[in-house]
């Protein structure tokens, strides 16, 4: 709630969730989960980079976490 937005939700810092599993920036479908797995568990090493000088903090989110994370924004 202090970085991201949700369904109109939460703040304006990092990039809004809401429609994060279609984002095109994923390169494939067939990649995507796979993609934002590793991302959710080192934000640092697999970052997709834009310029920005905001960084994803590294949470130690586990595989497990990351799974739930994941299928929790294919379902929003």
């Amino acid at each position: 709630m202090n970085c991201h937005t949700l369904l109109g939700n939460g703040a304006y810092y990092a990039p809004d969730l809401t429609k994060a599993w279609l984002d095109k920036g994923w390169i494939s479908k067939d990649m995507r989960e796979d993609m934002m797995g590793k991302f959710l568990m080192d934000p640092d090493k697999n970052a997709r980079t834009f310029g920005s000088k905001r960084k994803m903090p590294n949470l130690a989110i586990t595989e497990q976490e990351a799974k739930g994370t994941i299928a929790f924004l294919k379902w929003v």
